[in-house]
């Protein structure tokens, strides 16, 4: 982690990521900051929902490629 720069992450137990566990589209926060809202021409508090990670969303897709076909596809 040295190497990237993550010493003090590391270090800290990474708890710079919290603790709180949010399911795909859960609002998170009050939303937008200020900051983040004027940067992207937006209302401050615009709700942001939180993601998923790409291995959880691709999964269901790779498993249709082993499905056996049907009439639907």
């Amino acid at each position: 982690m040295s190497q990237i720069g993550l010493d003090a992450f590391v270090q800290n137990e990474f708890a710079a990521l919290g603790t709180d566990v949010l399911t795909a589209g859960k609002p998170v926060g009050d939303g937008l900051t200020a900051r983040a809202a004027a940067e992207l021409g937006l209302e401050p508090h615009t709700p942001v929902g939180s993601g998923v990670i790409d291995a959880c969303v691709e999964f269901p897709s790779l498993l249709s490629l082993y499905a056996p076909r049907t009439e639907y596809g």
